[in-house]
């Protein structure tokens, strides 16, 4: 029984994500989880198929309204008229039942719409406008999220490569360690040097454990983004290194007019001015223009005492068709604030859009500076990096002669472990670089090959 027990908690605590699992993940792979689970692109779906139901909303403004209705009325008190009584003859009771306590009443009415003031087909076209914006707030959200996950996947590498390189860098000065003790037993290396070594090992420890904390608060957030458990192991198949991203690097001019065309904020921004417009057309035309609707109806009527008797009595029918025209004249000057609010949100619009071109241009300008300096930062990091290995080469083997002092080792393996650590930020520095580029200038959406 507690055998039983044992395994039961072990299955639930597996299946509750207890025990960390491991998933091996590549860039594509991560692109294509945050784009399954991101909240805000599914918030941007949904906003457009807001945008699909609107327009058929909008469409059905257009189309007839056809009713069917049935109605019994009973009276608990039935409804009579007084006569005088020179109007009745003598003996008769000088009032009479209006109506028979039991009535039912079946109706079919038709509305159509013939032409309220050219309304119906600016509603189309304004849910039409906001369906688009909705997909084009989709696609800048794409963007925006490959972007987010590029730089959150290499970041997670960038600190994972930190640990690694920290833990090699103590291997080292470890080794490092046991070569000075060995020297030191037989005499040929002071007690100053072994000392040195020793403290080169315990004051590279406290960075190991900072950059071991880094990269477990990088894993927590990049598996909540990603739709994983906290404690999910990630290993990544795409590490930093040298190879260039392939795309296409224009000069600021060029650049500047090719984010200009391909932007989807700046086709939202136009598409937000036509729904200003068109919303004070709309408003326009509120007063002062004439509406046209046609109606019919079809209706069919029995009464008497009792509903029961009803299959038998006369059922009275009419049918009735009216076109009717409606001006409306005044109306509190509600319409005319309407028009002021519309075209004073037209203003903001256009004022939104001059801030908007600023911005991309900054960010062009920005991104181009940034993607410079990457470049050339990581080459003289690699060059840096070379001599760094290089000169700590040449350090251990002249101590191991005899030649060089455990200063000279120490300045050596400090330079080669901030070498690595500098190439590293580097790549780093030039992956995001490129991938912002990639953002703001080309608005690469191409997450992955889910839901295209």
């Amino acid at each position: 029984m507690k055998q039983l027990l044992i395994l039961a908690l072990a299955v639930f605590l597996s299946v509750n994500g207890v025990f960390g699992e491991e998933v091996t993940l590549s860039l594509e792979d991560a692109l294509a989880l945050a784009e399954k689970n991101d909240l805000s692109l599914a918030s941007a779906r949904l906003d457009v198929e807001t945008g699909d139901a609107t327009v058929r909303e909008a469409t059905s403004a257009a189309l007839p309204k056809i009713n069917l209705s049935t109605t019994a009325m009973r009276h608990m008190v039935v409804p009579t008229m007084y006569l005088p009584p020179s109007m009745l003859p003598p003996g008769s009771p000088n009032r009479i039942e209006v109506t028979p306590p039991s009535d039912i009443t079946s109706q079919a009415t038709f509305q159509q719409p013939v032409w309220l003031a050219g309304k119906v087909g600016m509603a189309l076209k304004a849910a039409r406008t906001y369906r688009q914006i909705a997909r084009d707030a989709l696609e800048m959200n794409q963007a925006r999220l490959k972007s987010d996950v590029i730089r959150e996947y290499y970041g997670l590498a960038l600190v994972l490569e930190v640990v690694q390189i920290t833990s090699n860098a103590i291997d080292i000065a470890r080794q490092h360690g046991e070569t000075v003790k060995r020297m030191y037993d037989v005499g040929m290396a002071s007690e100053f040097d072994y000392l040195r070594a020793q403290v080169e090992v315990k004051s590279l420890e406290p960075q190991l454990i900072t950059a071991q904390k880094n990269a477990d608060l990088a894993r927590i957030a990049f598996c909540n983004r990603l739709g994983f458990p906290s404690d999910t192991k990630l290993i990544l198949t795409d590490e930093l290194n040298p190879q260039h991203l392939s795309v296409s690097i224009l000069e600021y001019p060029e650049a500047c007019r090719a984010a200009f065309g391909i932007r989807p904020e700046f086709a939202i921004s136009d598409k937000r001015e036509q729904l200003d417009k068109i919303s004070i057309k709309a408003e326009q035309r509120s007063i002062y223009w004439p509406n046209f609707v046609f109606a019919a109806a079809y209706q069919r009527q029995a009464q008497e005492r009792k509903f029961p008797d009803m299959m038998d009595v006369y059922w009275s029918e009419t049918f009735t068709w009216t076109l009717n025209m409606s001006i409306p004249l005044f109306d509190g000057f509600a319409t005319s604030a309407n028009i002021q609010k519309a075209k004073i949100g037209l203003r903001r619009t256009k004022i939104e859009r001059m801030q908007l071109e600023q911005g991309i241009k900054l960010e062009v300008s920005m991104a181009l500076n940034e993607l410079k300096h990457a470049d050339e930062q990581v080459k003289s990091l690699e060059t840096a990096l070379k001599l760094a290995e290089r000169a700590h080469s040449i350090a251990e083997t002249r101590y191991e002669q005899g030649i060089g002092t455990e200063l000279e080792i120490q300045d050596a393996q400090l330079s080669l472990h901030q070498s690595k650590l500098g190439y590293l930020q580097g790549l780093y520095d030039q992956r995001i670089a490129r991938a912002e580029y990639a953002r703001i200038v080309e608005n690469d959406t191409d997450l992955s090959r889910i839901n295209q």
